[in-house]
């Protein structure tokens, strides 16, 4: 469990998370749009 924590603990993976959560069936380019990663 304590792993699911300090994943969690990045700014950019709770984002990524969100946007899923807003908006599920996103492409990996669109999930990751703005956030300076591919």
């Amino acid at each position: 469990m304590d792993e699911v924590f300090k994943a969690l603990a990045d700014a950019s993976r709770r984002e990524l998370l969100d946007r899923l959560n807003v908006r599920n069936g996103q492409t990996l380019r669109e999930l990751c749009d703005g956030l300076g990663m591919a």
